[in-house]
């Protein structure tokens, strides 16, 4: 507990130095534009100490909006366009939960309690749902068992499985009554079927990894709909061939502004609904808590509500 506590004051402590550094580059870059502009060169308004406060007024405010938005998670609802099944259905997804004794809880509590509300046929978890051992999060463990949706709860492995460790993950998932899927896939309904593969960074460090998508996924030209639940918003051959839809996480929308720019360097689909090609839907989840601090800026966190029709 020490240590994450350390972890969290740092990692906030950057965040804060990162959003100093950015308001100070936006006023030397206006001081420079100052110079290079004949119209505008005038006696400054601020000098040094003024330009200090401005700085460090700037990064506060951001620190303070990051604060507040981490918390607000909200329950954003999606209709892909194409999918179809033997009879409507509703699907949450959450992703990136992260939980941890000393991490978001405010956005932890108030993702479970949308989850309790919303009372979708299925729920599924794209990654990243604990970032501790099962026994340091068995309260939040506990309110996921309860929910018991119709056609159950699945989940994948995100990377933080890794880092908590395989075993205690799984056991984590086992708690909260969810079915892990690896490299395997489930009929939901007739003609829907659900597919799951771990996240590669299990083979990174060392742990068995389950990625292969050529085992999880039907073959290609099944009739069925094919929805495919994979921790990071990469998209393979095998399931631009294969599935109808997949449902990732990972990104956190970026997490603060401006540093999405920096993730949408690794991730071109940040976040939201993306066309892959013809067959496949990719949609990119901002997930609902944080790792580190609880800190969002431009990527409000969420709870997804996918709505899939019925026939006609």
């Amino acid at each position: 507990p020490v240590l994450h506590a350390v972890q969290r004051i740092g990692y906030g402590w950057m965040a804060f130095l990162f959003w100093t550094f950015c308001a100070g580059l936006l006023v030397d870059a206006c001081r420079i534009g100052r110079r290079l502009i004949p119209a505008a060169r005038r006696p400054p308004p601020f000098g040094p100490r003024g330009r200090l406060a401005v700085v460090l007024l700037t990064a506060s405010l951001a620190f303070a909006w990051g604060l507040a938005e981490g918390r607000s998670v909200r329950v954003r609802t999606v209709t892909v366009p194409g999918l179809a099944a033997s009879r409507p259905l509703r699907l949450a997804l959450v992703t990136d939960l992260h939980l941890s004794p000393v991490g978001n809880r405010a956005a932890a509590s108030r993702a479970l309690a949308l989850l309790e509300a919303a009372e979708p046929d299925l729920i599924l978890s794209g990654g990243d749902l604990v970032d501790a051992p099962p026994e340091a999060v068995a309260a939040d463990l506990a309110r996921l068992r309860a929910l018991d949706p119709p056609l159950g709860k699945y989940a994948v492995l995100g990377n933080h499985e890794y880092y908590v460790g395989l075993e205690a993950a799984q056991a984590a998932h086992a708690a909260a009554g969810f079915r892990l899927l690896r490299e395997t896939r489930v009929p939901l309904l007739p003609g829907l079927i659900l597919a799951g593969v771990d996240d590669r960074d299990g083979g990174r460090v060392g742990a068995e990894c389950r990625a292969d998508e050529e085992a999880a996924l039907p073959e290609a030209g099944t009739d069925a709909c094919v929805i495919l639940l994979k921790h990071r918003p990469t998209v393979s051959p095998t399931a631009e061939r294969r599935a109808d839809l997949q449902l990732s996480g990972h990104t956190h929308g970026g997490q603060i502004f401006p540093f999405h720019g920096l993730v949408r360097l690794l991730f071109p689909r940040l976040q939201g609904l993306h066309r892959v090609s013809d067959r496949l839907h990719l949609y990119v989840s901002r997930g609902a808590g944080t790792w580190g601090p609880p800190l969002r800026l431009g990527a409000r966190p969420e709870i997804v509500l996918l709505t899939i029709p019925g026939p006609g």
